[in-house]
């Protein structure tokens, strides 16, 4: 398992990192319009969100969950 990853998005950047005790990420997002947000995801989630890099993705899938 990668202990981190970093990947830009349309409305900003993310930086994951393994949480090796909980098995899952600990996502950070960094927007460019300012402010931040932090999320936990599975391996599977952050791969789905790397894969799909926009801000409707984020809203509909990340955002609102």
């Amino acid at each position: 398992m990668p202990e981190s990853k970093e990947f830009p998005i349309s409305i900003g950047a993310v930086e994951a990192q393994w949480d090796e005790k909980n098995e899952n990420y600990t996502v950070d997002i960094s927007f460019n319009r300012g402010g931040s947000a932090e999320y936990v995801m599975d391996e599977d989630q952050l791969s789905d969100f790397e894969s799909n890099p926009t801000g409707k993705y984020y809203n509909s899938n990340i955002r609102l969950s």
